[in-house]
């Protein structure tokens, strides 16, 4: 990119230079985290995030929950952990990001809403947001 630049003389076009940057800028491979670290008791425990059936804001707190009904406090707000994962993970409302591996029934509810049913040891029943209705339509194919 420097050595473009230097060649051109200063001469290109911002709005075309503002293009390409953004262009390889998307092409470099995303770093997505596979495990993470969450306290349990005294110690902190890695988990597999293949695990992990959703992950919940709850006051200040932001708790994460497996499939095996185990809960685990999470040092990270949900806006950090949307950025740090993968495309199997989806946030459906303000206070939660689903695992979409897990979900094993999607029912529509009022509203411009879905009640997702996670095939977690619990069956655990989410109620996406009005506001997320668009991005959850698509992600979920309904």
């Amino acid at each position: 990119i420097n050595k473009l630049q230097h060649f051109a003389g200063g001469n290109i076009n911002n709005e075309i230079w503002n293009n390409f940057e953004s262009l390889i800028t998307g092409l470099k491979p995303r770093k997505e985290i596979t495990t993470l670290s969450v306290k349990n008791g005294t110690k902190f425990t890695l988990l597999q995030l293949a695990d992990v059936a959703y992950f919940e804001a709850y006051d200040k707190y932001t708790f994460v929950y497996t499939v095996t009904a185990q809960k685990f406090f999470c040092d990270y707000m949900l806006a950090v952990l949307e950025e740090k994962l993968s495309d199997d993970f989806v946030r459906v409302q303000k206070s939660y990001i689903v695992n979409k591996r897990k979900i094993a029934e999607i029912h529509k509810y009022s509203n411009n809403r879905f009640t997702l049913v996670l095939n977690d040891k619990d069956f655990t029943r989410i109620v996406t947001g009005p506001s997320y209705f668009n991005t959850n339509k698509e992600v979920f194919e309904v």
